[in-house]
């Protein structure tokens, strides 16, 4: 998991946690702010950059505040190795 793009990572997590799929998120954003399916699908990649206005609106599409879109992601864990 790439540290640099917490954001991309935190929408999808958010996303499919709220069984939106990236049509459906693309769709609830406002007028104001329309980013096309590829578009997010590329921020949840880490492809794309994801601006500060972009991030206020897509907070609000999902329903979430925007400090969640920074939340660190949980570290992967190893799995315990068995003693000889």
């Amino acid at each position: 998991m790439d540290r640099k793009n917490i954001v991309g990572w935190n929408i999808r997590r958010i996303r499919v946690a709220k069984g939106l799929t990236v049509y459906q998120l693309s769709s609830a954003l406002p007028k104001s702010s329309p980013l096309s399916c590829e578009e997010i699908a590329r921020m949840e990649l880490g492809i794309r950059k994801v601006y500060d206005y972009e991030i206020q609106a897509i907070s609000q599409a999902l329903g979430v505040r925007i400090s969640e879109l920074f939340g660190t992601p949980p570290r992967k864990r190893r799995p315990k190795q068995e003693k000889k």
